[in-house]
């Protein structure tokens, strides 16, 4: 059941926006380096 890395769960209430590369810096919320993408969640 390991097939590379592994996937991480963004709950609904969060807004992906791209973002390549994701930092800790510039994002403040949950990074998806794979995907280029930002996670926050919408109520911050």
């Amino acid at each position: 059941m390991s097939s590379g890395v592994p996937q991480m769960i963004i709950p609904a209430s969060y807004t992906c926006i791209p973002m390549n590369p994701c930092t800790v810096e510039n994002c403040k919320g949950v990074c998806k380096i794979q995907l280029g993408e930002c996670c926050i969640p919408r109520y911050m």
